[in-house]
């Protein structure tokens, strides 16, 4: 059999919530701070989505503008009677269009589902982490806090009951 793998925990939120309760806050401030701190991780990582996604939205247009340079160059080439530079220049046209789609569809759109995926995950994270923050707080007990915290985790992760 294999083992499943470890969800990667962010511990400085476990961290600083144990600092608090030890230090005595009260349960309700704590939660304020984690979830202040969970919501304000969320906005700076969807910045970085939305930059991303922006950049895979502008490629195609940048790919387009260097396709009407290389026509530009063409028909300038041909006016001149410099059939040479005509192939060149069409090249041109066409390698931009090529990397605008490629730098869109294989890289900054891919990137940008990646870092959503990500920060989907890491609200997960941040919510069970608040929720067993506090359970330790308001003193539950661990049995209590591994059922509870088990709902966050897909079942091939979840905590078993020791035989």
């Amino acid at each position: 059999t294999s083992k499943p793998e470890t969800m990667p925990f962010r511990m400085h939120a476990i961290t600083d919530g144990c600092q608090l309760i030890l230090g005595g806050t009260k349960p309700d401030d704590i939660e304020n701070f984690l979830d202040t701190n969970a919501e304000y991780r969320e906005l700076r990582e969807r910045e970085d989505v939305n930059i991303m996604k922006t950049l895979g939205t502008y490629s195609p247009a940048f790919g387009m503008i260097g396709t009407l340079i290389g026509l530009i160059f063409m028909l300038a080439g041909m006016g001149t009677g410099g059939a040479d530079k005509i192939g060149s220049s069409m090249a041109v046209a066409l390698i931009t269009t090529l990397y605008g789609a490629f730098a869109a569809n294989f890289l900054f759109l891919p990137f940008s589902d990646k870092l959503k995926g990500k920060n989907e995950a890491k609200k997960v994270e941040d919510a069970l982490t608040t929720a067993g923050v506090l359970m330790i707080a308001y003193k539950k007990h661990p049995l209590e806090i591994r059922d509870a915290l088990n709902a966050y985790l897909p079942p091939a992760l979840r905590t078993k009951e020791e035989e």
